[in-house]
């Protein structure tokens, strides 16, 4: 769920009916809950992104440093073989399959 739509659905939710003060009160406790569940669930995405995230980067390591073949990721053959850290770490950040799920995690948190 994107930050926009729960912002969105907070606008509704947090009005209350000033005549019927006491009923808007009763509901306080679904909408907690409801939020509590939104928040909860956005969590587990995050952390299931970030796995992903550090698998993946993992596996473009050794491709980029040539210890993995592209084929067997489903990639063409690396040809290069980089060494430095701050090299590998610019290949990973290039790569669109990275940044997909980079902006995917960073969509969740809030």
């Amino acid at each position: 769920m994107k930050l926009k739509d729960i912002q969105d659905e907070w606008d509704k939710d947090s009005e209350i009916d000033e005549i019927q003060v006491d009923e808007s009160a009763r509901q306080v406790h679904k909408k907690h809950a409801k939020y509590m569940r939104i928040m909860s669930d956005e969590g587990m995405n995050l952390i299931t992104v970030e796995e992903k995230l550090t698998k993946l980067s993992a596996t473009l390591e050794g491709y980029f440093r040539g210890q993995i073949d592209g084929r067997d990721i489903n990639r063409p053959s690396f040809k290069l073989k980089i060494d430095t850290k701050e090299q590998v770490a610019k290949l990973i950040a290039a790569d669109a399959e990275y940044q997909t799920l980079n902006y995917a995690g960073n969509n969740n948190k809030y």
